[in-house]
């Protein structure tokens, strides 16, 4: 039987879960237990092991408690307990909220006759005009009042997310390497690197962009392969910032004179005359996960010139050109 080096607690007033490790971190046990229970099975750890705990209010008097009957007790801050993928999920479920407010106000200016355009922009600044308007029934005018205030507070709080976010885009070394892609900014750089410490868990960058939703599903019978709208599956978050990253970088590639296009945006140009503006955009983001999961994998430095150095080897597009790689070795 293995031998236990390593107890991870999550520590609760009455609900104390359990993680047993071993040597190599395998994990042994797992349990959920009350506060009588989990006394019972502490003291029944014989072999003298380290104890991880998060740094929170009991976790004093459960390192006593442990170093008392010969464990290491180890108290971890909140901050390495919690990954940074944490203030993604809040900037996620706060970009949510502000979306479905905005639809609960469309739809009560609908009701009074009044239907701004699509863009939020419009949304809001019809909201401060109607505010204003002294025409405008006093009931509506009270609860499109608060909404702005609501609203208001939910872009305070993305804008200090968002600066958090970019801090961690500056100290983190793979992110600050991701961002020299074009299309890829720092939340997005810190979003990869939050939600996948360990991009060599994926095989190739083929396996990456279809475990994020980005390739075409497959619908093949009787020998014929029929691709399909893409997948949609996985981080619906991280697909979606390297969505609207791939829409960034295609804008620039069409404003671009051709003249001074780099190979890469010459290639985005092309695909989306060939296969519309949408569907090019879902395989700008395939390909920029695929850069990224070389990049991450790899350990390489973006490289926009390393197809001349690979063009032999490089597979071919529809029209029959050589594929731009942009990732070359550091």
């Amino acid at each position: 039987m293995d031998k236990r080096t390593t107890v991870g607690i999550d520590l609760a007033k009455d609900v104390f879960a359990i993680c047993v490790l071993d040597a190599h971190g395998a994990v042994l046990d797992r349990k959920v237990l009350r506060r009588a229970a989990f006394e019972r099975w502490a003291e029944s750890l014989s072999e003298p092991c380290t104890v991880a705990m998060e740094a929170c209010g009991s976790a004093h008097h459960w390192g006593r408690f442990f170093a008392a009957r010969g464990h290491t007790a180890r108290l971890l801050a909140a901050e390495f307990v919690v990954p940074f993928l944490a203030w993604h999920r809040m900037r996620q479920g706060w970009i949510e909220e502000r979306t479905a407010l905005l639809n609960r106000v469309r739809g009560l200016l609908a009701e009074f006759g009044l239907v701004p355009g699509r863009s939020p922009a419009v949304l809001i600044a019809a909201m401060a005009r109607i505010v204003d308007e002294a025409a405008a029934p006093e009931p509506m005018r009270a609860i499109v009042q608060q909404a702005r205030e609501q609203l208001a507070q939910l872009d305070a709080r993305l804008v200090a997310c968002d600066m958090q976010i970019q801090a961690h885009a500056r100290c983190s070394p793979q992110a600050e390497r991701l961002r020299a892609l074009l299309g890829v900014g720092p939340i997005t750089a810190s979003a990869v690197v939050a939600t996948v410490p360990d991009a060599t868990l994926f095989r190739h960058g083929r396996l990456f962009g279809a475990w994020l939703g980005l390739t075409p599903r497959q619908h093949s019978t009787g020998g014929k392969t029929r691709l399909g709208a893409s997948s949609k599956r996985g981080d619906a978050y991280l697909r979606g910032l390297l969505v609207n990253g791939a829409r960034s970088a295609l804008q620039a590639a069409l404003r671009a004179a051709p003249d001074k296009a780099t190979r890469l945006q010459l290639w985005m140009v092309g695909l989306a005359r060939r296969c519309g503006y949408q569907k090019a955009l879902v395989a700008i983001a395939n390909k920029h996960a695929r850069m990224i999961w070389a990049m991450l994998a790899r350990d390489e430095r973006y490289d926009p010139e390393a197809w001349r150095r690979h063009a032999r080897t490089q597979p071919s597009d529809a029209t029959g050109m050589p594929m731009p790689s942009a990732v070359g070795m550091s």
